[in-house]
């Protein structure tokens, strides 16, 4: 079976991947095994085998969410597991049809999201140690070269001082822990 990653040509290409990436569909080629049959989904997106999106098989109603969660952008390791389990916690909230039935199931939902948080922390720590995730500092020193390439075209210091000052305030913005997962903030002109 040929398991690289492969990009599509044309969007309306019918060997496209049939999952989501951040709402839009992947753009990467399917699996075919030797003897040609083919996957719905990429090697990122399969577990490597030509009839399975993942590594459990799941009953179909909880797929969706399921996968939701695991296609999630900032979930690179661990999705699958991260998104089971918060399938989990909604199913055990969404079960409560009052206060005292929430009250009564504090201690399974406080345990559920302990167990969560200790997958993100497992999951972020991953990413680390692979490379995926970009600290404050390389983001910064990605501004600076940017300025230093439009020092190339642009002249003017004065123009390039404020397209740097500009830059870091909009890092600092970025990294702010109240911008969580909101929309980009627009900066003034």
């Amino acid at each position: 079976m040929d398991n690289k990653y492969e990009r599509i040509e044309d969007e309306n290409d019918p060997d496209r991947c049939q999952s989501n990436n951040a709402g839009e569909q992947c753009s990467y080629k399917v699996i075919r095994t030797a003897g040609g049959e083919k996957s719905k989904y990429c090697p990122r997106h399969s577990s490597g085998s030509v009839t399975n999106k993942t590594n459990y098989r799941f009953n179909a109603q909880f797929l969706p969410r399921i996968n939701n969660f695991a296609d999630n952008p900032k979930l690179k390791n661990l999705g699958e597991e991260i998104g089971l389990m918060r399938t989990v916690l909604e199913v055990i909230v969404n079960r409560c049809q009052n206060d005292m039935e929430l009250s009564m199931e504090a201690d399974r939902i406080a345990k559920m999201v302990r167990e969560i948080n200790q997958l993100v922390v497992s999951c972020h720590k991953l990413e680390e140690a692979t490379g995926q995730v970009l600290n404050k500092t390389i983001v910064v020193n990605i501004g600076s070269m940017m300025v230093s390439i439009l020092s190339k075209y642009v002249p003017d210091k004065s123009i390039l001082d404020r397209v740097g000052e500009e830059i870091y305030a909009a890092i600092e913005t970025c990294a702010s822990p109240t911008l969580n997962d909101g929309p980009i903030p627009q900066l003034n002109n």
